[in-house]
């Protein structure tokens, strides 16, 4: 993906979860983090399509995983599309819900076809599709009870949280067991708690709702994500600033390609650094003729 999978993964379960939390309140805030969500999926859209990482010296991305970025992008975009119809009650709540259903089964049965067959392949390219329609249907189940008078979910939320903790130990376990690993784990097994809390009745909604947020938020800071999560966040106003620069000398005349050109240019000029020689005789030369 154009981003490490996992951080694309947290990104959209960052935004949800503070979704959720505002929903639990009812207050108006709580649409500023699905606004944000839609419109950096709509600049990783754009930037995807274009291949535009090439501008910051990114590899250009593989038509499989360029493909599957812009599936996943256009799947929660149009699932934010959904509750914005909801916030401006454009329709009833349960047209709504009909619709984010019939979206997600048509994920969630193309993302296990195509699992059964990548795995027949002997990849593990899979995973971070599973987790995100997984995210998918926690989102989906948690949004109903909070807006729907139900009760019948019970444990039903726990299994998709369950099946992501399982996927990502394999991970870790595949490649190397480490500090933030065991840290990342351990994390995993606090918000399966907390949903067996709330769902027996031993915790409150607003204490798991904080507890879930909170989690999220140590999994972003364990697992250093920080720094690349704040990427996918200001890129928007990237893609803009870049369109507002084409767009302008596009109509002065310059082609696009010139541009492109001048802002490889200067990321060069900026990105590139010194050789400093030091020639004041403060190295051993008797390490000279010591191998490299």
């Amino acid at each position: 993906m154009l981003f490490e999978r996992f951080v694309f993964v947290l990104y959209i379960l960052f935004s949800y979860s503070w979704f959720l939390l505002g929903t639990l309140y009812n207050t108006p805030v709580r649409y500023v983090p699905i606004i944000a969500l839609f419109f950096s999926l709509c600049s990783i859209v754009i930037v995807t399509l274009f291949q535009l990482q090439r501008l910051a010296r990114r590899q250009s991305m593989s038509n499989s995983d360029r493909w599957a970025t812009i599936a996943w992008s256009l799947v929660h975009i149009m699932l934010s599309l959904c509750l914005f119809a909801d916030a401006l009650e454009l329709t009833n709540i349960l047209v709504i819900f009909c619709i984010i259903a019939i979206i997600i089964t048509v994920v969630i049965a193309t993302v296990a076809t195509c699992a059964c067959y990548v795995i027949i392949l002997d990849s593990d390219d899979w995973r971070p599709h599973v987790h995100l329609a997984c995210i998918c249907f926690w989102m989906l189940i948690q949004f109903m009870t909070l807006r729907l008078p139900i009760d019948e979910f019970q444990y039903v939320t726990v299994i998709p949280v369950v099946l992501m903790w399982v996927l990502r130990m394999c991970e870790h376990f595949e490649t190397t067991i480490t500090r933030n690993a065991v840290l990342e784990c351990s994390l995993f097994v606090v918000v399966i708690l907390l949903h067996v809390l709330l769902n027996t009745g031993l915790l409150s909604a607003p204490v798991f709702y904080w507890g879930v947020v909170s989690t999220v938020c140590a999994l972003i800071l364990t697992g250093r994500h920080l720094q690349e999560l704040l990427t996918v966040i200001v890129l928007p106003f990237f893609v803009l600033v870049l369109g507002l620069y084409l767009g302008f000398y596009r109509m002065r005349g310059i082609p696009t390609r010139n541009n492109l050109r001048e802002i490889l240019r200067m990321y060069d000029e900026m990105t590139s650094h010194e050789l400093v020689l030091t020639l004041d005789g403060s190295d051993d030369e008797d390490n000279w003729d010591e191998r490299l």
